[in-house]
């Protein structure tokens, strides 16, 4: 019998916040979004993926990824940002996010991957991930950050690539999306989002 007693088991304590807090896809995209606006971003894209599934005879989502322009994250925040509970944000009174839950658990909540892109002053990005199939297998560290650019099929899909400074979030092996297809996760998110961040639209923020 093991006589670890660690406050998190794991799998288990992940699957647990796999499932609840988010009424369907669109909130936890919104989630992003609000991450993009904490990092005085003044553009940001939703972007959806699809790949034709053999099984099913028709197209199907396989990526959903929020890119934006903001400041950027180094190797150590990067790495921080996909902690629970240990946002790099939050002191500041202004700021959306509060509780560093938001990336991790919105991503997870949808999928059982999310890989994070960031870069800043024209350097290469770096590239860090939370995958709950390595979680299930015992992994229980945050991988290092390594120095990756960004997917070639998100360079094609997009309409503002910023070199410079900004950061990618995407998510991949999508096991709990409340859409099958790109048309209806976009449609959904659209009505939200415009409604939610429809000051920073109006005044061109």
């Amino acid at each position: 019998m093991s006589n670890n007693f660690d406050i998190f088991s794991g799998d288990r304590f992940v699957e647990s916040l796999r499932n609840g807090g988010y009424q369907d896809t669109s909130y936890a995209v919104g989630e992003l979004v609000d991450n993009s606006i904490d990092a005085h971003a003044k553009h940001v894209e939703i972007i959806c993926i699809e790949k034709f599934d053999a099984d099913i005879g028709r197209h199907k989502l396989k990526h959903v990824a929020v890119l934006d322009d903001g400041d950027g994250m180094n190797k150590d925040y990067l790495r921080r940002s996909l902690l629970f509970g240990s946002g790099n944000r939050g002191t500041d009174s202004a700021d959306i996010g509060k509780f560093g839950m938001g990336l991790p658990n919105s991503s997870m909540s949808q999928c059982k991957r999310v890989e994070v892109y960031s870069w800043q002053n024209s350097s290469k990005s770096l590239k860090c991930f939370l995958d709950i199939d390595e979680i299930t297998r015992g992994s229980k560290q945050i991988p290092e950050p390594k120095s990756e650019d960004i997917p070639t099929i998100i360079k094609k899909s997009v309409d503002k690539l910023d070199e410079s400074h900004g950061t990618l979030a995407m998510w991949s092996k999508l096991d709990r999306c409340s859409w099958t297809t790109s048309g209806a996760t976009l449609k959904h998110s659209e009505m939200l989002i415009g409604r939610i961040y429809r000051k920073f639209l109006n005044n061109k923020r």
